[in-house]
């Protein structure tokens, strides 16, 4: 049954025709309170503005790396309305590239790319204390998962990357089968497998009085040779001065034996004191000259000139025409000073130098028991470069300062190894024990291993960076 509202015979009964006239329960006395608490706000506005407590404004706090200029919007906000502008989609990002890379001077990821984000799209700030470096992998699998070149060219790296695992992500450039088989591209004669002995090896630890090496046995652990460095990322280049000298000193002798005993301790102090290592890009001529010099030194003190020189009783095979009796006059004295320098020379380059026979040298303290010749070479004694590699993955971020809680052979299974050729850089398998999926697994996000930008470049002399409004350094 129809209500009897519904009959408009009776609507001015039900509906009051005078409402709007009267006044509600908030309607009266409000305004003032209005007006006061707008007044209020426009106050505390111009209050917080004129004390530059732009924090204020902000969507979030900072994130730490940004916390020196946080009050001071314009170090990256340069454009006006930028915010309301992004808002109406008229720019993509309230920050420009350019402020970013008045800091930050990063390269381009790759100019073969569809096309290049901008730095907000994936470092977004205001979110408080977060690392910006650290991104999602939604950022870098948006386009890894199909990869294209903007030119059409054929791809060096893998095509399809949708995680790490088994998989979901390519071996390693250094162990991928496409590659071929690849070996370490040292030339020095090493063997991990003998210096890694348990009953240790022979190091030299001083001169016996015959002019041999005094030797003790030491057991060489990993971390003798391979040390990291000041950053933690990467080992410390193996050096000869820090790494080899200890065991395999240039330490060679004075030819000839000598029966007094002024020329006895000339001779051990020769021995004693190993010939210096060639720097980068030197031959073996720098070691030669430096034993020169030294040969030459002890021919210009007179009195250790006497005491080698006429030492010959015991010593006539050691120097061609030595004796007592050609020291007679100037020219006579500088003859034989002159020969004798030049036969020991020949002598220690014999020594240094002497060569392999079945591809070993006969003296570990010779330069050919670890060196190998270089046949093309035009230098007098010229030696393969050791080609030793610094850094073995280019392209990815790896701490051993993060996995120093672990034994080395866990992952490098260097007591096995035999051959210079062996590559000890393990797989991606091994990676994969500890970095996967699950509690019990290590992170396994992209920019873990990763870094979007190329190294980046020092700044050019005389750059401007900014400084804040205050007229002095980064800071609030």
């Amino acid at each position: 049954m129809p209500s009897a509202f519904r009959n408009p015979k009776n609507l001015s009964e039900w509906i009051d025709l005078a409402h709007y006239g009267k006044g509600g329960q908030f309607s009266k006395g409000w305004g003032p309170w209005i007006l006061a608490v707008t007044l209020l706000g426009g106050v505390y506005l111009g209050w917080v503005l004129l004390l530059g407590k732009n924090s204020m404004f902000q969507a979030g706090p900072v994130s730490p790396g940004h916390a020196s200029f946080n009050n001071d919007c314009a170090q990256c906000h340069t454009h006006s309305f930028a915010t309301a502008a992004r808002l109406a989609g008229g720019v993509h990002s309230s920050v420009p590239d350019e402020s970013c890379q008045t800091c930050h001077n990063s390269g381009v990821h790759q100019a073969a790319a569809l096309f290049q984000p901008h730095c907000a799209s994936c470092h977004m700030e205001h979110r408080g204390n977060i690392d910006l470096g650290r991104l999602p992998d939604s950022n870098c699998l948006g386009c890894h998962k199909e990869l294209h070149r903007k030119d059409q060219q054929e791809l060096n790296v893998a095509r399809s990357i949708t995680g790490f695992g088994p998989n979901s992500h390519p071996e390693m450039a250094i162990h991928q089968p496409s590659q071929g088989e690849k070996q370490d591209p040292g030339t020095i004669r090493f063997n991990h497998n003998t210096h890694l002995k348990k009953e240790g090896i022979p190091t030299v630890v001083g001169v016996l009085p015959n002019g041999d090496a005094k030797r003790t046995t030491r057991v060489l652990l990993c971390v003798d040779c391979h040390s990291q460095d000041q950053s933690g990322n990467f080992m410390k280049p193996i050096a000869f001065e820090d790494h080899c000298q200890s065991c395999h000193p240039l330490a060679v002798r004075l030819a000839g034996s000598y029966s007094g005993s002024g020329a006895q301790s000339l001779a051990e102090a020769f021995r004693a004191k190993a010939a210096i290592h060639p720097a980068k890009g030197q031959d073996g001529s720098a070691t030669l000259g430096e034993l020169r010099n030294r040969l030459d030194g002890l021919m210009r003190d007179p009195k250790q000139a006497n005491l080698l020189l006429l030492d010959q009783e015991d010593n006539s095979k050691g120097i061609p025409g030595g004796g007592p009796n050609q020291f007679q006059g100037a020219k006579s004295r500088e003859r034989n000073q002159t020969e004798w320098t030049r036969s020991q020379l020949a002598s220690l380059e014999r020594q240094l130098f002497q060569p392999a026979a079945n591809g070993i040298a006969p003296s570990t303290n010779g330069c050919l028991y670890c060196h190998t010749v270089d046949p093309e070479s035009v230098a007098p004694i010229g030696l393969l470069p050791s080609k030793i590699p610094n850094r073995w993955n280019q392209k990815a971020l790896f701490r051993h300062q993060g996995h120093q809680f672990m034994d080395c052979k866990e992952c490098h299974d260097a007591s096995v190894s035999k051959k210079t050729a062996d590559i000890l850089i393990p797989s991606i398998k091994k990676c994969m024990d500890c970095h996967h999926e699950g509690p019990n697994g290590a992170r396994v996000n992209c920019s873990e291993c990763h870094q979007y930008h190329p190294d980046p470049a020092p700044f050019p002399p005389g750059h401007l960076f900014p400084r804040n409004t205050k007229g002095g350094s980064h800071g609030p």
